[in-house]
Protein backbone atom coordinates (compact mmCIF):
# COMPACT_ATOMS: atom_id res chain seq x y z
CA UNK A 1 0.00 0.00 0.00
CA UNK A 2 3.01 2.44 0.79
CA UNK A 3 4.97 1.28 -2.30
CA UNK A 4 1.35 2.11 -4.44
CA UNK A 5 1.11 5.53 -2.49
CA UNK A 6 4.95 6.22 -3.11
CA UNK A 7 4.73 5.52 -6.81
CA UNK A 8 1.63 7.94 -7.33
CA UNK A 9 3.30 10.21 -5.45
CA UNK A 10 6.17 10.49 -7.33
CA UNK A 11 4.06 10.30 -10.60
CA UNK A 12 2.81 13.72 -9.74
CA UNK A 13 5.51 14.86 -8.84
CA UNK A 14 6.80 13.98 -12.25
CA UNK A 15 3.90 15.50 -14.13
CA UNK A 16 3.87 18.33 -12.29
CA UNK A 17 8.08 19.46 -13.29
CA UNK A 18 6.67 18.48 -16.62
CA UNK A 19 3.45 20.75 -16.87
CA UNK A 20 5.79 23.65 -15.10
CA UNK A 21 9.14 23.64 -17.19
CA UNK A 22 6.58 23.13 -20.42
CA UNK A 23 5.03 26.03 -19.37
CA UNK A 24 8.40 28.04 -18.71
CA UNK A 25 9.64 26.54 -22.68
CA UNK A 26 6.14 27.76 -23.78
CA UNK A 27 6.41 31.77 -21.85
CA UNK A 28 9.84 31.77 -23.43
CA UNK A 29 9.43 30.76 -26.72
CA UNK A 30 6.25 33.42 -26.99
CA UNK A 31 8.71 35.99 -25.46
CA UNK A 32 11.79 35.17 -27.89
CA UNK A 33 8.62 35.19 -30.75
CA UNK A 34 7.56 38.78 -29.18
CA UNK A 35 10.86 40.10 -29.50
CA UNK A 36 11.70 38.73 -33.04
CA UNK A 37 8.12 40.10 -34.16
CA UNK A 38 8.04 43.38 -32.87
CA UNK A 39 8.87 45.01 -36.25
CA UNK A 40 5.61 43.55 -37.92
CA UNK A 41 5.95 41.14 -40.43
CA UNK A 42 9.08 40.52 -42.69
CA UNK A 43 9.70 43.86 -45.00
CA UNK A 44 12.44 43.80 -47.74
CA UNK A 45 13.52 47.09 -48.91
CA UNK A 46 15.32 48.47 -52.45
CA UNK A 47 18.05 50.75 -51.44
CA UNK A 48 19.63 52.51 -54.71
CA UNK A 49 22.50 54.69 -55.33
CA UNK A 50 25.22 56.14 -58.21
CA UNK A 51 28.54 55.35 -56.29
CA UNK A 52 31.21 52.72 -56.75
CA UNK A 53 30.71 49.94 -55.27
CA UNK A 54 34.23 50.03 -53.51
CA UNK A 55 32.81 53.89 -52.44
CA UNK A 56 32.92 54.38 -48.91
CA UNK A 57 29.25 55.49 -49.43
CA UNK A 58 28.89 52.17 -50.34
CA UNK A 59 30.33 50.60 -47.41
CA UNK A 60 28.12 52.87 -45.38
CA UNK A 61 24.99 51.13 -47.14
CA UNK A 62 26.53 47.77 -45.66
CA UNK A 63 26.95 49.37 -42.36
CA UNK A 64 22.81 50.53 -42.36
CA UNK A 65 21.62 47.30 -43.86
CA UNK A 66 23.86 45.39 -41.33
CA UNK A 67 22.33 47.44 -38.16
CA UNK A 68 19.09 47.22 -39.15
CA UNK A 69 19.05 43.35 -39.76
CA UNK A 70 20.69 42.76 -36.83
CA UNK A 71 18.63 44.53 -34.29
CA UNK A 72 15.20 43.67 -35.97
CA UNK A 73 16.16 39.93 -35.88
CA UNK A 74 16.12 39.32 -39.37
CA UNK A 75 12.63 40.99 -39.72
CA UNK A 76 13.40 44.00 -41.74
CA UNK A 77 16.04 43.08 -44.95
CA UNK A 78 18.25 45.48 -47.45
CA UNK A 79 18.87 44.75 -51.20
CA UNK A 80 21.58 47.31 -52.21
CA UNK A 81 22.13 48.41 -55.66
CA UNK A 82 24.98 50.55 -56.03
CA UNK A 83 26.45 51.88 -59.09
CA UNK A 84 23.26 53.52 -60.51
CA UNK A 85 22.65 49.66 -61.17
CA UNK A 86 18.92 50.93 -60.94
CA UNK A 87 19.74 53.80 -62.90
CA UNK A 88 20.44 57.45 -63.24
CA UNK A 89 20.14 59.24 -60.08
CA UNK A 90 17.15 61.61 -61.16
CA UNK A 91 15.67 57.97 -62.28
CA UNK A 92 16.23 56.47 -58.84
CA UNK A 93 14.47 59.56 -57.30
CA UNK A 94 11.32 58.99 -59.45
CA UNK A 95 11.05 55.25 -58.84
CA UNK A 96 11.02 56.51 -55.13
CA UNK A 97 8.69 58.73 -55.25
CA UNK A 98 6.20 56.61 -56.77
CA UNK A 99 6.93 53.54 -54.46
CA UNK A 100 8.60 51.27 -57.14
CA UNK A 101 12.12 51.88 -54.78
CA UNK A 102 12.22 52.03 -51.32
CA UNK A 103 14.88 54.19 -50.77
CA UNK A 104 17.73 56.41 -52.63
CA UNK A 105 21.16 57.78 -51.22
CA UNK A 106 21.96 60.56 -53.42
CA UNK A 107 23.12 64.52 -52.89
CA UNK A 108 20.30 67.28 -52.67
CA UNK A 109 18.01 66.59 -55.46
CA UNK A 110 15.55 68.51 -53.93
CA UNK A 111 15.74 71.79 -56.33
CA UNK A 112 15.25 68.55 -59.64
CA UNK A 113 11.52 68.29 -57.54
CA UNK A 114 10.27 71.22 -57.62
CA UNK A 115 11.61 72.57 -54.21
CA UNK A 116 13.64 75.95 -56.34
CA UNK A 117 13.99 77.84 -52.78
CA UNK A 118 16.32 75.40 -51.21
CA UNK A 119 18.53 76.08 -54.66
CA UNK A 120 20.18 78.94 -52.66
CA UNK A 121 22.09 75.78 -50.35
CA UNK A 122 23.84 75.04 -53.28
CA UNK A 123 25.58 78.51 -54.59
CA UNK A 124 29.02 77.37 -55.27
CA UNK A 125 32.13 78.62 -53.22
CA UNK A 126 29.33 79.34 -50.10
CA UNK A 127 30.98 77.53 -47.74
CA UNK A 128 34.45 77.92 -45.84
CA UNK A 129 34.01 74.42 -43.45
CA UNK A 130 31.69 71.56 -43.06
CA UNK A 131 30.49 73.09 -40.13
CA UNK A 132 29.21 76.11 -42.37
CA UNK A 133 27.06 73.85 -43.99
CA UNK A 134 26.21 71.44 -40.75
CA UNK A 135 24.72 74.64 -39.97
CA UNK A 136 22.46 74.68 -43.22
CA UNK A 137 21.50 71.96 -43.55
CA UNK A 138 20.23 71.66 -39.47
CA UNK A 139 18.47 74.94 -39.89
CA UNK A 140 14.72 75.63 -39.94
CA UNK A 141 14.94 76.52 -43.48
CA UNK A 142 16.26 73.33 -44.53
CA UNK A 143 13.38 71.27 -42.43
CA UNK A 144 10.90 73.79 -44.36
CA UNK A 145 12.51 72.23 -47.93
CA UNK A 146 12.19 68.68 -46.78
CA UNK A 147 8.54 69.45 -45.67
CA UNK A 148 7.78 70.74 -49.23
CA UNK A 149 9.70 67.69 -51.17
CA UNK A 150 7.18 65.47 -49.12
CA UNK A 151 4.12 67.25 -50.18
CA UNK A 152 5.15 67.56 -53.71
CA UNK A 153 6.79 63.83 -54.65
CA UNK A 154 6.11 61.89 -51.35
CA UNK A 155 9.40 61.61 -50.83
CA UNK A 156 10.72 61.68 -46.88
CA UNK A 157 14.66 62.48 -45.94
CA UNK A 158 15.25 60.24 -43.20
CA UNK A 159 18.93 61.30 -43.08
CA UNK A 160 20.87 64.11 -43.69
CA UNK A 161 23.79 63.08 -41.20
CA UNK A 162 25.98 61.74 -44.04
CA UNK A 163 28.41 64.24 -44.10
CA UNK A 164 30.78 64.66 -47.33
CA UNK A 165 34.14 65.44 -48.56
CA UNK A 166 34.85 68.35 -50.19
CA UNK A 167 33.62 68.88 -53.76
CA UNK A 168 37.22 69.37 -56.37
CA UNK A 169 38.02 69.28 -60.12
CA UNK A 170 39.84 66.74 -61.74
CA UNK A 171 40.96 67.90 -65.04
CA UNK A 172 43.44 67.07 -67.73
CA UNK A 173 45.42 70.27 -67.55
CA UNK A 174 46.30 72.36 -64.50
CA UNK A 175 44.30 74.83 -63.39
CA UNK A 176 46.02 77.56 -61.08
CA UNK A 177 43.39 80.72 -61.97
CA UNK A 178 40.47 81.14 -63.15
CA UNK A 179 41.64 82.16 -66.71
CA UNK A 180 42.91 78.62 -66.88
CA UNK A 181 39.09 77.65 -66.91
CA UNK A 182 38.06 79.76 -70.08
CA UNK A 183 36.09 77.38 -72.14
CA UNK A 184 37.40 74.63 -70.64
CA UNK A 185 34.23 71.31 -71.03
CA UNK A 186 33.61 70.59 -67.68
CA UNK A 187 31.00 67.63 -66.45
CA UNK A 188 29.01 69.11 -63.65
CA UNK A 189 25.86 67.67 -61.60
CA UNK A 190 22.58 68.39 -62.88
CA UNK A 191 22.01 71.08 -60.69
CA UNK A 192 21.14 74.43 -62.31
CA UNK A 193 22.24 76.57 -59.83
CA UNK A 194 25.96 74.59 -60.29
CA UNK A 195 25.65 75.43 -63.85
CA UNK A 196 24.98 78.57 -64.02
CA UNK A 197 27.61 79.21 -61.18
CA UNK A 198 30.34 77.85 -62.88
CA UNK A 199 29.29 79.60 -66.17
CA UNK A 200 29.96 83.13 -64.69
CA UNK A 201 33.86 81.08 -63.97
CA UNK A 202 33.68 81.08 -68.20
CA UNK A 203 33.34 77.37 -68.18
CA UNK A 204 31.89 75.22 -71.04
CA UNK A 205 29.32 72.84 -68.77
CA UNK A 206 28.79 70.03 -70.53
CA UNK A 207 25.89 67.48 -69.89
CA UNK A 208 27.16 63.86 -69.10
CA UNK A 209 25.93 61.12 -66.47
CA UNK A 210 28.09 60.66 -63.68
CA UNK A 211 28.70 56.60 -64.35
CA UNK A 212 29.81 57.90 -67.80
CA UNK A 213 32.09 60.49 -66.97
CA UNK A 214 35.16 58.24 -67.12
CA UNK A 215 34.63 57.30 -70.35
CA UNK A 216 33.85 60.99 -71.19
CA UNK A 217 37.30 61.88 -70.08
CA UNK A 218 38.96 59.24 -71.96
CA UNK A 219 37.59 59.68 -75.55
CA UNK A 220 37.48 63.62 -75.03
CA UNK A 221 33.88 65.12 -74.36
CA UNK A 222 35.00 66.50 -71.65
CA UNK A 223 37.88 67.73 -70.14
CA UNK A 224 37.51 67.86 -66.26
CA UNK A 225 34.60 67.08 -63.88
CA UNK A 226 32.79 68.24 -60.74
CA UNK A 227 33.34 65.60 -58.10
CA UNK A 228 33.72 64.46 -54.29
CA UNK A 229 37.61 63.97 -53.34
CA UNK A 230 37.30 60.64 -52.58
CA UNK A 231 34.96 59.22 -55.24
CA UNK A 232 37.65 60.55 -57.85
CA UNK A 233 39.83 57.76 -56.82
CA UNK A 234 37.11 55.28 -56.07
CA UNK A 235 35.15 56.19 -59.74
CA UNK A 236 38.63 55.54 -61.48
CA UNK A 237 38.49 59.65 -62.93
CA UNK A 238 42.05 59.89 -62.23
CA UNK A 239 42.75 57.76 -64.89
CA UNK A 240 42.24 59.79 -67.24
CA UNK A 241 42.56 63.58 -65.62
CA UNK A 242 45.60 63.65 -63.84
CA UNK A 243 45.65 66.97 -62.50
CA UNK A 244 43.51 67.24 -59.15
CA UNK A 245 42.48 70.85 -58.22
CA UNK A 246 40.91 71.75 -54.67
CA UNK A 247 38.43 74.11 -55.32
CA UNK A 248 36.39 73.30 -52.88
CA UNK A 249 33.62 74.94 -54.20
CA UNK A 250 31.14 73.17 -52.03
CA UNK A 251 30.85 70.80 -49.16
CA UNK A 252 27.48 68.94 -48.45
CA UNK A 253 25.45 65.90 -47.35
CA UNK A 254 24.22 62.60 -48.49
CA UNK A 255 20.19 62.59 -48.13
CA UNK A 256 18.41 59.32 -47.54
CA UNK A 257 15.11 59.61 -49.26
CA UNK A 258 12.54 57.20 -48.59
CA UNK A 259 9.28 56.36 -50.17
CA UNK A 260 6.35 58.11 -48.65
CA UNK A 261 4.32 54.88 -49.66
CA UNK A 262 6.27 52.63 -48.26
CA UNK A 263 7.11 54.76 -45.32
CA UNK A 264 2.75 54.34 -44.70
CA UNK A 265 2.73 50.90 -44.99
CA UNK A 266 5.41 50.56 -41.95
CA UNK A 267 4.84 49.89 -38.04
CA UNK A 268 5.99 52.82 -36.00
CA UNK A 269 8.64 50.09 -34.50
CA UNK A 270 10.19 49.40 -38.03
CA UNK A 271 10.19 53.57 -38.71
CA UNK A 272 11.79 54.21 -35.29
CA UNK A 273 14.37 51.26 -36.88
CA UNK A 274 15.00 52.91 -40.14
CA UNK A 275 15.64 55.93 -38.78
CA UNK A 276 17.71 55.05 -36.02
CA UNK A 277 20.06 52.46 -38.44
CA UNK A 278 20.12 55.26 -41.23
CA UNK A 279 21.49 57.78 -38.84
CA UNK A 280 24.12 55.66 -36.81
CA UNK A 281 25.38 55.15 -40.37
CA UNK A 282 25.86 58.77 -41.15
CA UNK A 283 27.75 59.11 -38.30
CA UNK A 284 29.79 55.97 -39.09
CA UNK A 285 30.10 57.25 -42.63
CA UNK A 286 31.21 61.09 -41.90
CA UNK A 287 33.79 59.58 -39.25
CA UNK A 288 35.42 57.63 -41.35
CA UNK A 289 35.42 60.20 -44.89
CA UNK A 290 38.79 61.77 -43.48
CA UNK A 291 40.34 58.36 -43.62
CA UNK A 292 39.04 57.20 -47.44
CA UNK A 293 39.88 60.80 -48.52
CA UNK A 294 43.40 60.24 -46.80
CA UNK A 295 43.86 56.86 -49.11
CA UNK A 296 42.33 58.36 -52.10
CA UNK A 297 44.73 61.19 -52.39
CA UNK A 298 47.50 58.90 -50.83
CA UNK A 299 46.64 56.31 -54.34
CA UNK A 300 45.99 58.94 -57.04
CA UNK A 301 49.58 60.57 -56.23
CA UNK A 302 51.26 57.30 -56.46
CA UNK A 303 49.44 56.80 -59.95
CA UNK A 304 50.51 59.90 -61.12
CA UNK A 305 48.41 62.72 -60.05
CA UNK A 306 49.06 66.49 -59.45
CA UNK A 307 47.13 67.97 -56.76
CA UNK A 308 47.11 71.94 -57.16
CA UNK A 309 45.68 73.47 -54.08
CA UNK A 310 43.69 76.89 -54.62
CA UNK A 311 45.36 79.05 -52.70
CA UNK A 312 43.08 81.25 -50.17
CA UNK A 313 42.72 84.95 -52.53
CA UNK A 314 41.96 82.55 -55.39
CA UNK A 315 39.32 80.51 -53.89
CA UNK A 316 37.77 83.84 -52.59
CA UNK A 317 38.30 85.52 -56.06
CA UNK A 318 36.22 82.69 -57.51
CA UNK A 319 33.75 83.16 -54.82
CA UNK A 320 33.06 86.67 -55.45
CA UNK A 321 32.69 86.54 -59.21
CA UNK A 322 29.71 83.48 -58.08
CA UNK A 323 28.55 85.13 -55.60
CA UNK A 324 25.69 87.36 -57.74
CA UNK A 325 24.23 84.44 -58.91
CA UNK A 326 21.98 84.14 -55.42
CA UNK A 327 20.99 87.83 -56.23
CA UNK A 328 19.86 87.01 -60.15
CA UNK A 329 17.62 83.88 -58.95
CA UNK A 330 15.89 86.11 -56.24
CA UNK A 331 15.43 89.57 -58.44
CA UNK A 332 14.29 86.49 -61.10
CA UNK A 333 11.43 85.74 -58.94
CA UNK A 334 12.64 82.09 -58.14
CA UNK A 335 12.73 82.19 -54.71
CA UNK A 336 11.08 84.49 -52.17
CA UNK A 337 12.53 88.24 -51.06
CA UNK A 338 15.50 88.36 -48.60
CA UNK A 339 16.15 84.45 -48.99
CA UNK A 340 19.49 84.27 -49.37
CA UNK A 341 20.55 87.01 -47.30
CA UNK A 342 19.30 84.28 -45.00
CA UNK A 343 20.97 81.68 -46.15
CA UNK A 344 24.20 83.54 -45.96
CA UNK A 345 22.95 84.60 -41.94
CA UNK A 346 22.16 81.09 -41.16
CA UNK A 347 26.39 79.48 -42.68
CA UNK A 348 26.99 82.64 -40.15
CA UNK A 349 25.60 81.30 -36.93
CA UNK A 350 23.44 84.30 -36.70
CA UNK A 351 20.46 83.33 -38.31
CA UNK A 352 17.68 80.23 -38.82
Amino acid sequence: MRKGIGFFCLFTVLLTAAAFFGCQKKKADVSEGESTNAYGPPLTLTVGSSSAAEDLITQAMGEMKRLIEERSGGQITMNLYPASQLGASVEMMGMVSDGSMDMMIEANYLSQFGVERVAVASVPFSYSSREDYQRMVNSDFWKEAEADMLRLNGVRIIARNWFRPWAIIVSKKPIYRMEDLKGLKIRLPPVEMTIQGFQKLGVSPTPVAYNETLLALQQGVVDAAFIVEDAAYTMGWYEAAKYLIQSNQIIDTLLLYFSEKTYQSMTDAQRELLVQCATEAGDWYTAGSTASVERAYTAMKAAGVTVIPLDDAEWRRWQATVAPIGDEFEAAGRWEPGLYERMKKIIAGTGN
